[in-house]
């Protein structure tokens, strides 16, 4: 019974499982190979996809070409995969892999010239009846400048159109830095107007800017990023009390990286809101690292692993080492505005935990003889030497500064400030 098992152990590790070249001419060979395998097999996404890959190599154009030389029908299946990638594509990235796919054919000469152009034309087609639609989503920033067709200009103003519309109601999309600044880029090319321009200047109080966008909105609309910049900056004088510099400095940046739009001051008198932060507590305590030798004897090892990869009666051992860290803070929060205390709250509690981390793992034998142990021994295992393998005390101060963070920004005006400034 055992042979059997270490046999087809040493298949699924050495025998099955196929290596790719790491010769780029060979890698041609290998993926080309790969799609005339699903093509046998009927799997003619995958034929498409290996194809592709090998045409992307050294020599895979030749090779494919003459794949495609020797098997007319497999020349059609590549092209008419091509063909369904462009009828099916939904976004500008999908066309511009399509776009690509129809390239590689070019520069390989693996198809003729009239097939390339209907691909092309048809490519040209659907992008601009889906731009009409509105079913493809291209945006001004978005990378489509290689397609002549929505170069046109009633293809411009949709999209035009279709980014402003889209920056008044996607307050917090990943996508805006690069729709305000494909939108600046537009309005200052000559394929803008003043028209445009104007639309955009109306439009600007609707568009939910925020202060990393006034940068480029400053560009072109300079009176509008000035007063927008003083509607989205709240001018704060931050004072720490009972604590030492570094202390400070550590809970000034918490600040700076927890709250949108504060302007912290570093002299008192022109604030519009004063905080004041006294330290009452904070105590940093690290608790030392022991180390504890496990030991599992055979029986306790997961039947397999002992069966295969253990001599019998050995036992499992490994070394496991604890350890930790917290801190014990309290605080007293004042804020005041135009010199009227307007919020206090008292900040305390505790942060930290313990880490575990495990080693050495070893194999004894009867004998006394160790050797190294490469796999966990059991569920048990896994338990003790899962979760942080160590505690920083830099994140701590973290956490016990982020409570500060969030107790401040329960005064509306500042909290107000930071939600305007979006994520």
């Amino acid at each position: 019974m055992k042979w059997i098992i270490i046999v087809f152990t040493s298949l699924i590790i050495s025998g099955c499982m196929t290596t790719i070249p790491q010769n780029p001419e060979e890698q041609a060979a290998y993926y080309l190979s790969k799609g005339l395998t699903a093509y046998e097999k009927g799997h003619l996404e995958d034929t498409n996809y290996f194809i592709g890959i090998a045409l992307q190599r050294p020599t895979g154009a030749e090779r494919v070409r003459n794949a495609f030389a020797n098997d007319r029908r497999l020349q059609d299946v590549y092209a008419q995969g091509i063909l369904k990638n462009i009828l099916t594509a939904d976004d500008i990235k999908k066309f511009l892999v399509a776009a690509d796919s129809v390239d590689a054919l070019r520069t390989a000469a693996a198809l003729d010239d009239q097939e390339l152009s209907e691909l092309l034309q048809i490519l040209n087609e659907s992008l601009a009846n889906k731009n009409r639609l509105g079913t493809l989503d291209v945006r001004l920033g978005d990378d489509y400048k290689r397609f002549s067709v929505l170069q046109e200009d009633e293809h411009r103003t949709l999209i035009f159109e279709r980014t402003l519309s889209k920056l008044k109601i996607e307050k917090n999309s990943p996508q805006r830095p690069k729709m305000i600044e494909g939108l600046i880029a537009y309005l200052k090319s000559p394929a803008s107007n003043l028209n445009n321009r104007n639309l955009v200047m109306e439009a600007l109080p609707n568009l939910n800017i925020r202060l990393n966008e006034l940068n480029s909105i400053g560009v072109l609309f300079p009176k509008f990023a000035a007063e927008r910049r003083r509607a989205l900056t709240l001018r704060v004088f931050v004072e720490v009390k009972n604590a030492d510099r570094l202390f400070s400095d550590d809970v000034l940046n918490a600040l700076k990286n927890g709250i949108r739009g504060l302007d912290l001051l570093t002299t008192p008198g022109d604030e519009e809101i004063r905080i004041t932060i006294e330290r009452i507590r904070h105590e940093e305590k690290s608790i030392p690292e022991r180390t504890e030798t496990i030991t599992y004897a055979n029986s306790d090892v997961d039947f397999m692993k002992a069966y295969m990869l253990m001599p019998k009666n050995a036992s499992y051992l490994f070394d496991q080492i604890t350890g930790g860290a917290e801190i014990d803070y309290g605080y007293v929060l004042t804020i005041s505005q135009n010199k009227k205390k307007i919020h206090e709250d008292v900040i305390r509690g505790k942060t930290g935990g313990e880490y575990r981390r495990c080693q050495n793992a070893r194999i004894q034998n009867v004998f006394g003889g160790i050797t190294p142990a490469s796999f966990s021994a059991n569920s048990n295992m896994e338990s003790r030497c899962g979760g942080a393998s160590s505690i920083s005390m830099d994140d701590l101060r973290t956490k016990a500064f982020g409570e500060i963070v969030k107790g401040i920004l329960k005064v509306d005006t500042i909290n107000n400030i930071h939600l305007a400034n979006g994520v």
